[in-house]
C-alpha cells in the first residue's frame, strides 16, 4: 500500500468515527447487554419456579423412544446413500441370476 493510500485511509477512517457515532454504538451495546441479561434471568427464574417442567424435560431427554441420541440414530437408521448402493447391488445380482436362468433354459430347450 502506498503512502498516499495510507494517508487517505487514515483521513477517511477518522472522519467517519464521530463522537455521535461512538455514543450510538456504545449505547446500542449497553442496551443489548441489558436485554440479554433480562432474558437470561427470566429463563433461570422460570426454571426455578417450574421444577415440574424441569423434571419433565429431564425425563424427556432420557427417554430414548421420544428423544433418541444422534449416535443411536446413526446406528439404527441406515443412511440413504448406503441403502441405494445395496439395492443397486441386489438388482445387479438379480439381473445376473435371470441371465443365468435364461441360458440354462435355452440349453435345456436345445437338448
Amino acid at each position: 500500500m502506498t503512502d498516499i493510500k495510507k494517508e487517505e485511509l487514515k483521513r477517511n477512517l477518522t472522519a467517519g468515527v464521530t463522537l455521535a457515532n461512538l455514543v450510538v454504538l456504545l449505547s446500542l451495546g449497553w442496551y443489548a447487554a441489558q436485554w440479554q441479561q433480562r432474558v437470561d434471568l427470566h429463563i433461570v427464574n422460570s426454571g426455578i419456579r417450574d421444577k415440574a417442567l424441569s423434571k419433565e424435560i429431564k425425563t424427556h431427554v432420557q427417554d430414548a423412544d421420544k428423544h433418541m441420541p444422534l449416535q443411536t440414530k446413526n446406528i439404527l437408521f441406515v443412511p440413504r446413500a448406503e441403502w441405494n448402493i445395496q439395492v443397486k447391488s441386489f438388482e445387479d445380482i438379480l439381473i445376473r441370476i435371470d441371465k443365468n436362468v435364461d441360458n440354462l433354459n435355452r440349453k435345456i430347450d436345445n437338448k
